[in-house]
């Protein structure tokens, strides 16, 4: 190959991946019906603010004195961000505290309230397709600018529910309601130009169960085939093992690095339930159970070739249970009570000569 084929062969596949970016950045058009709301992108999107109102108080007949505009009161709110780790595109979230006891139980509930501090966690798969709703932002359909009634009758009068976007440093305020009786899909009212629109009936129903839909519960971004050794410490001993994936079907077997040919099906077991581990809570990044920090008792790190691919600290607090913290997570997380004992064994197992 000569130098101007080598040349015009470098173009074409610079070329290439400059419209493979922009094929990524932006869907490239719109379905029959649809129109942009706000026609953005991934790297102009900043911020999603979904907020909970608490309606405006009613006015007493009886106060002769001038009425004044109230201020609203947002009741609960989340809101999402996005960075790039190397995975590719991670959300986090957002999330409002709530004080403890602030909604009546019927007489000997057996939940006990607490009050729950405002929290930043990380975002799972439904977080991010939440992010991408919003880059661009579409409405299945554009009902223009409607007179008083019908935005009485659609419930876009008096803000309940509402969104802020922020991209390019702006941020626009939008009326949310959902689907009026008999439909489907809620409705947004642009604060600014007035313009009405119909959208996904996702962004309302994930945003109203945020802290379940779009939490992210996992503890690694990495399934275990994925890995080929890990490193178990406990009381200040250290157990290196090999893994290797059974064939034809999902998982694999452990390898004590003294036995490399003789499988340890105590300790694989072990890890095949520390592996598959649910927490019951996610904690926010930097937040500390109510106990205080938990003391680590087993620590995992997992590697693919010698390079490091992840780890996990398993841990107790006093009186509070198990946790776990990883390299995907954004802080501890809270494990069921049955974890206590699983956290027990494996110090057994790793921490004895």
């Amino acid at each position: 190959m000569n130098r101007r084929a080598a040349t015009i062969q470098g173009f074409l596949a610079l070329a290439g991946m400059i419209a493979a970016y922009f094929t990524w950045q932006r869907e490239p058009s719109l379905d029959s019906g649809q129109s942009y709301v706000l026609d953005i992108t991934k790297n102009e999107l900043q911020s999603i603010r979904y907020e909970e109102l608490d309606p405006p108080a009613v006015a007493d007949p009886k106060d002769t004195k001038p009425a004044q505009a109230a201020a609203v009161k947002v009741r609960d709110w989340v809101e999402l961000t996005s960075t790039k780790d190397d995975d590719g595109l991670a959300v986090w979230m957002r999330l409002a505290g709530k004080d403890g006891g602030n909604v009546a139980l019927p007489s000997g509930h057996p939940m006990v309230q607490t009050a729950v501090p405002e929290r930043t966690v990380r975002g799972n798969d439904g977080a991010e397709k939440m992010w991408e709703l919003f880059a661009p932002f579409k409405a299945t359909r554009a009902l223009g600018k409607l007179d008083a009634e019908k935005l009485k009758a659609l419930d876009l009068t008096t803000p309940k529910k509402r969104l802020k976007v922020t991209f390019k440093g702006v941020t626009k305020t939008f009326t949310l309601a959902p689907a009026p009786p008999g439909g489907s899909d809620p409705y947004v009212r642009d604060d600014e130009d007035g313009s009405v629109y119909v959208i996904a009936r996702q962004i309302l129903s994930d945003f109203q169960a945020a802290r379940t839909n779009m939490t992210q519960r996992k503890l690694h971004g990495f399934i275990v085939q994925d890995i080929d050794k890990l490193v178990i410490t406990a009381k200040g001993k250290t157990k290196e093992f090999k893994f290797r994936r059974f064939d034809g079907r999902p998982g694999g077997e452990l390898l004590s690095a003294g036995t490399p040919e003789k499988s340890d099906q105590t300790a694989g077991n072990w890890h095949e339930r520390v592996f598959a581990l649910f927490p019951a809570e996610v904690l926010g990044k930097g937040e500390k159970p109510s106990a205080g920090e938990p003391q680590v008792v087993l620590h995992i790190d997992y590697y693919y070739r010698n390079k490091k691919t992840g780890w996990l600290d398993l841990a107790s607090a006093p009186g509070t249970g198990a946790f776990a913290r990883s390299e995907f997570t954004a802080g501890w997380m809270t494990l069921s009570a049955d974890a206590q004992s699983l956290i027990s064994e494996g110090e057994t197992l790793f921490g004895s000569p």
